[in-house]
């Protein structure tokens, strides 16, 4: 049975760095031996323009059918708006995760020290499809001029369910769990969370746990991103945690993730967003959708094998062949030059090489 592979490049450099992440999975195919079978879709502000959809129906329908299936993924680019939200809704892809590492020989991109962002490797859960992002709004006139609300809601069984998704993932990692809340300040929706909490953690006892009110995570994340192994984090907290993570080491361009839902059925995408004042000019860092694709190697289809691979050469290839945003003070390859670079280099690990 071949992979399917339904692959949306978006808009932004979305199309640029997909076309990449497209090339090093046709790469890993070959070289493991298995099949993709890919399917191509205009989604996002483009195909709004175009049609008055951000998602065409026929897109939609490839993806309830692949779901269904159960052999099929999303390889996804970026979009400024929908159908992302569309997307993550439609198929309860609750289960976000966000993998963060150093790279050896790219300390120097990092704003931190060589000696506090060296051995950084977390991984951020981040709750996908409630929280304030979803929260029913509200709007209106009042003594102060106009004001807004918008709510800030979980319930238990969303909570439970991406907590043990995270006990999950630090079980197989280094067995350290670490959670970002703000009981202080936000008292009875982090109750919920902390009641569904405490049965899972008897549950993995051979996980050690602890928690950090959101903002002295932030810190810690700053001050010894490498204690860290997986952190567990609603929604919005989760954003901005792992957009600061990729900041620490160095661009959010090296950021891939994996958007899950409890049928197996995924979304992979780069972190690194539309970046439109770079779209176009092939300059754009596609390891994220590289990575992205790795993950998807593992999580949809089982192939280790393949995920090794492509981490493998991706770490034997920079920083010597680096986009403009980690290659320092040396020469800047083109997005499609490193692209093609972690493909051969795949083919030369594959062939006995180093």
């Amino acid at each position: 049975m071949p992979m399917n592979v339904i692959v949306m490049p978006g808009d932004g450099i979305g199309p640029e760095v997909t076309r990449e992440g497209v090339r090093v999975l046709t790469a890993a195919a070959e070289i493991c031996g298995f099949d993709v079978a890919l399917r191509h879709f205009d989604i996002g502000e483009a195909a709004f323009q175009e049609s008055g959809d951000f998602i065409s129906e026929e897109a939609l329908r490839a993806c309830d059918e692949g779901q269904a299936a159960g052999d099929t993924s999303i390889l996804f680019g970026a979009v400024p708006s929908e159908p992302i939200g569309l997307l993550r809704e439609r198929y309860d892809l609750y289960a976000n995760l966000r993998p963060v590492r150093s790279y050896p020989g790219l300390s120097a991109v990092s704003p931190l020290k060589q000696e506090v962002i060296e051995g950084t490797d977390l991984l951020v859960v981040r709750e996908l499809t409630s929280d304030v992002y979803y929260g029913r709004q509200r709007q209106g006139h009042g003594s102060g001029g106009e004001w807004a609300s918008q709510e800030m809601y979980y319930d238990e069984h969303q909570a439970r369910r991406i907590a043990a998704v995270a006990f999950e993932q630090a079980r197989r990692r280094r067995k350290r769990l670490t959670f970002a809340h703000k009981t202080n300040a936000i008292g009875p929706v982090f109750s919920v969370w902390w009641k569904v909490l405490e049965p899972l953690r008897e549950q993995y006892g051979d996980v050690e746990f602890d928690d950090f009110y959101v903002d002295n995570m932030a810190a810690q994340l700053c001050l010894r991103p490498a204690d860290f192994d997986v952190i567990l984090a609603p929604n919005l907290f989760g954003d901005i945690l792992s957009d600061l993570a990729g900041g620490l080491v160095g661009s959010l361009g090296l950021l891939p993730s994996a958007s899950l839902n409890d049928r197996g059925f995924g979304l992979y995408e780069p972190v690194s967003g539309t970046a439109p004042t770079i779209a176009g000019k092939n300059i754009a860092n596609p390891v994220g959708s590289i990575l992205s694709v790795a993950m998807m190697c593992e999580h949809a289809f089982g192939r280790v094998d393949a995920r090794e691979l492509i981490e493998s050469a991706v770490l034997a290839t920079i920083p010597g062949r680096a986009t403009a945003d980690i290659s320092g003070p040396g020469p800047a390859v083109t997005t499609a030059e490193l692209g093609k670079a972690v493909a051969d280099r795949m083919r030369e690990i594959a062939a006995g090489g180093k």
